[in-house]
């Protein structure tokens, strides 16, 4: 059972990763995590089940240097959430310092033959004692393993403590509807257990293997840590709402390592409306602020303009704007472009300034790519082409 469980989790991380540039950027790292996760109870699974040596095989060591990103990724996801930015630094190198000592302890081991893998992935599954001395390496496999268990646990600890620290002023800055907020503070607080959860479970499991040279609270005989990943993966999967992070003015790393944010009092504004849209009424006035301002500068009229460079233009991060397109204003980007671009020719379709372009050339002015694009939004949006505008105009 935990194999299929576990690999429907990893599943679930590709789709999270997919998905995390149109939602929040940091979801990536909730994805990297939630994969990792997942492929370390799956290694432990297939070493246990002796019907698949070939899986067992594969996961025996392979990924074991990237089990030590499984902590960094869930610390960098519960900053991302509290700074609302998933931007790195460089001092985050240092977070691969691990998965580069691990693998250069176990370098020999990925020279070896695919059928000595696979003869002492089939030991292993009979016995632990293979796992233990079946493959000597600088630092013994179970003192990995416990260093391993402490680290996600200390980081993950961490985690929970800098966004339990926070909080307060998350809730103070917040640009969510409390409805919304509530959902993902949960969301969190229920990760936070279930993963500092199954990160004691694995540290007693690498005490038990170093001090008695045996392991029997983890593996396919143990429905608890399955049952774990079940209903983490079940949340992911059937409450896409939390990928939106909680959006506050809570600003960089300094802030929520170092010192404290002044609180300032909850937004009370339209207390009426039902809380059927993430943002709040006073963050939705400050998109259309930034957004009537980009309208007024006539930048629609770019060529190139996306949602990425109108991200840029506003400040407005690419996640927000797609979910006020998409939820608030219910219109495509390029239709709102479109329309204004529109709009616009039909201004200069009617001026003076008519006698002297070309459709050609007004289309171009407007941001429009060639005549086609712009002959066939301007019918979109008219129930006209450009021609019957124009004639229209005339009487």
């Amino acid at each position: 059972m935990g194999l299929y469980i576990t690999g429907l989790g990893m599943l679930l991380s590709f789709v999270l990763a997919l998905y995390s540039r149109l939602h929040f950027r940091g979801n990536i790292y909730l994805a990297i995590f939630f994969f990792l996760f997942n492929l370390e109870e799956f290694a432990i699974d297939a070493l246990h089940v002796e019907k698949y040596p070939v899986i067992a095989a594969v996961m025996l060591y392979h990924f074991a240097p990237l089990f030590f990103l499984i902590g960094p990724a869930f610390y960098l996801y519960s900053r991302s959430i509290i700074t609302n930015s998933a931007r790195l630094y460089k001092k985050d190198l240092w977070h691969l310092l691990p998965v580069i000592v691990t693998f250069i302890v176990l370098w020999k081991y990925y020279f070896w033959s695919f059928d000595h893998k696979i003869s002492l992935a089939v030991e292993i599954s009979k016995g632990i004692q293979a796992y233990l001395f079946g493959f000597r390496s600088i630092i013994p496999q179970a003192y990995i393993n416990l260093l391993r268990a402490i680290s996600i646990l200390g980081y993950i600890s961490y985690a929970a403590w800098i966004f339990y620290r926070n909080l307060p002023q998350i809730r103070s800055h917040s640009l969510l509807r409390p409805k919304q907020r509530q959902s993902v503070e949960l969301w969190l607080r229920v990760t936070f257990i279930c993963t500092i959860t199954l990160s004691f479970i694995y540290l007693l499991a690498s005490i038990q293997l170093v001090a008695f040279n045996k392991i029997d609270i983890v593996g396919p005989n143990h429905f608890i840590i399955p049952l774990i990943y079940m209903a983490l993966n079940i949340i992911l999967l059937f409450c896409p709402q939390i990928l939106y992070g909680l959006l506050s003015h809570v600003a960089s790393i300094d802030d929520i390592e170092d010192q404290s944010v002044a609180e300032k009092p909850e937004n009370t504004k339209n207390n009426g409306t039902p809380d059927l849209l993430l943002f709040t009424d006073e963050y939705i006035d400050e998109i259309e602020r930034k957004l009537k301002n980009v309208v007024m500068q006539k930048e629609y009229c770019n060529l190139d303009l996306s949602r990425s460079k109108l991200s840029n233009l506003t400040g407005i991060p690419l996640h927000h704007l797609s979910y006020y397109f998409s939820n608030i204003l219910n219109i495509k980007f390029t239709d709102w472009r479109n329309q204004l671009r529109v709009d616009h020719a039909k201004k200069l379709i009617s001026s003076e300034t008519m006698k002297t372009m070309t459709l050609d050339a007004i289309a171009n002015q407007c941001g429009f790519g060639n005549r086609q694009n712009f002959i066939a939004s301007f019918k979109k949006m008219t129930s006209m082409t450009p021609s019957e505008y124009l004639n229209s105009t005339k009487k």
